[in-house]
């Protein structure tokens, strides 16, 4: 009876162990399949975005960059939040007006919100900065076209700054044609605009382009017919047509018996553009952020979010082809990244709250930190001094296919800078 006694027991205990073993593997496969909701205090972030009201697009609604943040917050989440604290965002329009931003920056302090992130509001950003030095908010990265980004330290920028952008459309018409001669023709009534005529001659000298042709005209002309002829007149065999209707430029060209090289910058024309008309297939230019190619291991994360939260932006998607979205995109992810980035260095548990001088002390220990392989060096201070301004840049050219935009070289992502000799 012993005997059996013990052997009973003894095949008790192995089918107790069996099952206790059997409850570790499942749970570690469903842990390992399937990351625990986060539940540690939240990161609030905000974003501005203009949604509606931008003078290239009247009538279209433009939510790429909130449609992205929004898309990476939910992959974040999924995946346990960052260090588990689960992420929020407050996503505001500017309607391309400077009052209603200040408002949304009072509504975005007033959510106290850790940072603004991935924002795509050219038009306001540039009178952002003495109400983010007041309120003490930091914006990180999204689209960089005001000396915020290399004057103020709140402002930490995650692709090219507007120098070295100006200077990235000089350095593609350097490389586009033997023997290059620029035409350049840039809108008439942005600030932004205005301000690159000087930076274009400066940018020209050091590259060794002569401009034949430098003149200005109206974002809104229906005609560009004089600025074509006077180009052609002048020898411009490469052009750069900045803040103004593209694809008419081109094609009003056309109509002259006059087809230059043209260079675009962040990533226009838009795709439907470029599969209407062949003559817009072949431009090239400079983009701040990547070039949103499939071909590249380091954007898995990216198409694979967007897969998952906003197919609407990949090829075929209903938002692809017809919006200016990509480099509000790509500008976003970068943004978003670099702010898990920073939240990941702060080391903060998750059962406390993360302030924004947590933040500030994980975006200062970035020193040529690339994300991953998403984007060239990133530096940044301690939000005392005004950081460094980000002077690299990816080349893209346009092709009529369903890839659209292809990188140069197309079989790496290759970042160019402007050299430290020619930055202020």
């Amino acid at each position: 009876m012993q005997h059996r006694a013990a052997l009973v027991h003894g095949l008790t205990v192995v089918v107790s162990s069996m099952a206790l073993l059997l409850t570790v593997l499942v749970g570690a496969s469903v842990s390992a399949g399937a990351a625990s909701k986060p539940t540690g205090t939240p990161l609030v972030i905000g974003t501005i975005e203009t949604v509606t009201g931008s003078s290239q697009c009247s009538n279209c609604r433009v939510t790429a960059a909130t449609d992205t943040l929004n898309a990476w917050v939910k992959q974040v989440n999924a995946a346990g939040g960052i260090g588990g604290h689960p992420v929020q965002l407050v996503a505001l329009n500017d309607d391309s007006d400077p009052g209603q931003a200040q408002t949304d920056l009072a509504k975005l302090q007033s959510d106290n919100v850790l940072a603004i992130v991935g924002e795509d509001a050219s038009v306001t950003e540039p009178g952002w900065g003495a109400t983010i030095t007041k309120d003490g908010l930091p914006v990180i990265g999204g689209t960089a076209y005001s000396t915020n980004w290399i004057t103020n330290p709140l402002f930490y920028p995650g692709t090219v700054t507007p120098l070295s952008a100006v200077w990235g459309i000089m350095y593609a018409a350097s490389k586009a044609v033997k023997q290059p001669k620029l035409g350049s023709v840039l809108c008439n009534s942005a600030s932004v605009c205005l301000a690159a005529q000087p930076l274009e001659v400066t940018a020209a000298k050091s590259l060794h382009l002569p401009i034949v042709y430098s003149g200005t005209v109206s974002p809104t002309a229906t005609d560009y017919t004089p600025q074509c002829l006077a180009m052609k007149a002048a020898g411009a065999n490469v052009i750069a047509p900045e803040g103004v209707n593209q694809e008419l430029l081109v094609k009003d060209c056309a109509r002259q018996g006059y087809h230059p090289v043209v260079v675009t910058g962040d990533l226009q024309p838009i795709p439907n553009q470029v599969h209407s008309d062949p003559q817009l297939a072949g431009l090239v230019g400079p983009a701040g952020s990547f070039v949103p190619y499939q071909g590249f291991p380091a954007l898995k994360g990216y198409f694979t979010m967007l897969k998952k939260y906003a197919p609407q932006y990949l090829p075929g998607g209903t938002s692809y082809n017809g919006t200016y979205w990509m480099d509000a995109s790509t500008n976003a992810y970068v943004a978003a990244e670099a702010f898990q980035k920073a939240i990941e260095n702060a080391r903060v548990p998750a059962g406390t709250a993360v302030t924004r001088a947590d933040l500030i002390k994980g975006l200062s220990m970035f020193k040529d930190e690339t994300l991953g392989g998403i984007t060239p060096p990133l530096s940044y201070g301690d939000g005392t001094k005004p950081n460094p301004g980000e002077p690299c840049f990816y080349l893209y050219k346009t092709a009529n296919n369903k890839q659209v935009f292809e990188p140069i070289p197309s079989n790496k992502m290759t970042y160019y800078c402007e050299p430290q000799s020619d930055l202020p």
